[in-house]
Parts: C-alpha cells; structure tokens; sequence
C-alpha cells in the first residue's frame, strides 16, 4: 500500500492579499493573461522589465516573444498565478515558492512535485507500483537528467544520438530522489525551482512587473 508523504511539503500560499494594490493588480493580471491581451497586458510590465539572465528585456521585446508560440510565455504566466504569492518589505513575486529554499544543493536539479497526491513510481511506467505519494514536495535528480526534463518540458521531446525524439504522445519519467526515497515521477508533475517567476514592485505609485525569467 502506498504511504502518505511526510517530508515538507511547499504547497502554494497567498501571503499578498494585505498588500493594497496587489488584489486588484492581479485581477488585471489574470484578466489579461485568461483574454490573451497583449495591449492590457503590457501596460501592467515595467518599461524596463527584465526578461532573462543576461539582462534583455522592455516591453517590445516581452511583446516579441508573446508573439512566439514556442516561448509558451502566455501558459506560463497563466501557471504561475496558481501558485501562490509571496512578498518582501518592498514588492511581491509569483510563485510563492521562489522565495524560498526548497532544500536541494543544486537550485538546477531541484524540482517541485505540483500537486498533494503526486505518485513516487517504482520504475518508469504507469503500470509502476506507486512507493508513495508526493504532497507538494521538493525533489531532486541527477545533472543530466535535469538537462533531459528540462528539454522535454520546452520542446516535447528528448535528444537522443539518432537526434530529436517526439515524447509529445508519451509520458516522461524523470528518476528523482524524494527525501531517502529514490523512484520516477512523471515530468508533467514537476516544476523546477529554476522555472519563470515574476516580482511586482512599485514605481512611480503604481505596481508593475520589473522581471519575469526563468533561471537563477
């Protein structure tokens, strides 16, 4: 019989509603995004919005890449407001959980089980006995298997030395570690600590996004 989870679990937590502002900031948010309306949208972005590691960003080229289907830049900002809020002194960020430390060494290989039943597999298959259940816990892989997920998760498949398999039709299981335990998790399930996070903070009175990426 599968045993429930007892390691910490991070499930998604609104710490932002007290903030003034920050209800009605995400109403329009959320109005945007679900309408998929570039020209509401925008305006709730800073001028100078940082959209990755390197520094790029603005508002004509956040607009750019909504335009790009493969950026999947709408989803994502649809995903992220299911995950709670969470805030400093000064601003608030969705997810909650980007604010903390989910426990891995490595921010890169930790993960995120998203869900309070997320089953810990014995072996890659659904037809896999369930070890255990996951309750919105962290994980952790090996380097190159978070390179695998990662690939699959953008591009719907994996590169092998053939070249570039389609996995759209099939479910890739990501071999974890969940506490002592080491099992397969279906990579639709997990959510990199590393995964698009965005902070609102106040400018000239106004909340507004000053950056949305994915990495460190």
């Amino acid at each position: 019989m599968a045993m429930p989870a007892s390691a910490e679990s991070f499930p998604p937590r609104d710490e932002c509603g007290d903030i003034p502002g920050a209800d009605a900031f995400r109403m329009a948010l959320a109005t945007a995004v679900a309408s998929r309306d570039e020209t509401k949208l925008l305006p709730l972005f800073s001028p100078d919005v940082f959209l990755d590691v390197v520094g790029s960003g603005g508002r004509k080229e956040l607009r750019e890449r909504l335009l790009d289907p493969d950026t999947h830049l709408w989803e994502e900002l649809e995903t992220l407001q299911q995950l709670g809020c969470g805030r400093t002194s000064k601003n608030f960020y969705l997810p909650w959980y980007s604010g903390e430390r989910l426990g891995g060494d490595d921010e890169f290989t930790t993960y995120l089980a998203v869900g309070e039943k997320v089953p810990l597999r014995s072996g890659p298959s659904e037809a896999a006995p369930v070890i255990r259940y996951l309750n919105w816990e962290a994980v952790t892989m090996e380097w190159n298997m978070a390179s695998e997920l990662s690939f699959y998760q953008v591009y719907g498949g994996v590169f092998e030395e053939s070249g570039f398999v389609d996995m759209s039709d099939t479910t890739f299981f990501a071999e974890v570690t969940a506490g002592s335990t080491r099992g397969y998790v279906d990579g639709s399930d997990l959510r990199a600590q590393l995964a698009y996070s965005l902070r609102v903070s106040q400018i000239d009175g106004e909340w507004q996004i000053t950056s949305f990426y994915a990495g460190d």
